[in-house]
């Protein structure tokens, strides 16, 4: 299951342009002691990196939504107020693939807050076809039994434990938990 949602991610960024050197926009809000009210930040950035080896077929819409939340991505920003150069953000809502349907101008707030911190990040610049070619592919199968193998450890290998897509995913495949 891992495997096949680090597939259907890479296609994705392929297709939408996501990956380094992408060009993105990180939305917050951010309090305002002068005002003393929440303001709008739009800070812009490069990514830097992606820690493939934390994607996870829970990204997948249906799955956990606090791994929306992970900071899978190092980006490098250019306008950050509080001087923050290097950082780590969410994936762009937008570059997983069960999204393609968005366009760029929704608005995170129509969001659960769980997915409301990927969809702050959206793809200003993406890729050119060229540079869509060096987007690494999805890591190794050993990578993701390494992964599956944290999260049945992590359960405890209870049965009543095991996360509800892996636990039917395990019956759909004919194996008894």
């Amino acid at each position: 299951m891992i495997y096949e949602g680090r597939e259907r991610l890479h296609k994705s960024f392929h297709e939408k342009g996501f990956g380094v050197g992408a060009l993105i926009s990180h939305t917050t809000n951010d309090w305002d002691s002068d005002t003393r009210s929440h303001v709008e930040n739009v800070y812009l950035g490069i990514v830097t990196s992606i820690d493939f080896d934390r994607l996870s077929h829970q990204m997948i819409v249906g799955g956990d939504e606090t791994m929306l939340s992970a900071t899978v991505t190092a980006v490098s920003y250019v306008n950050h107020p509080k001087g923050v150069v290097n950082g780590r953000a969410p994936l762009p809502i937008r570059a997983m693939d069960f999204w393609n349907t968005l366009d760029e101008t929704y608005d995170y707030r129509q969001f659960s807050s769980g997915k409301a911190r990927s969809a702050r990040i959206k793809i200003v610049t993406p890729l050119d076809e060229k540079q869509r070619g060096l987007i690494p592919c999805p890591p190794s199968y050993e990578s993701c039994e390494k992964m599956a193998q944290g999260l049945i450890d992590e359960c405890g290998k209870e049965r009543w434990r095991l996360p509800r897509d892996l636990h039917d995913e395990l019956n759909k495949r004919g194996i008894t938990v």
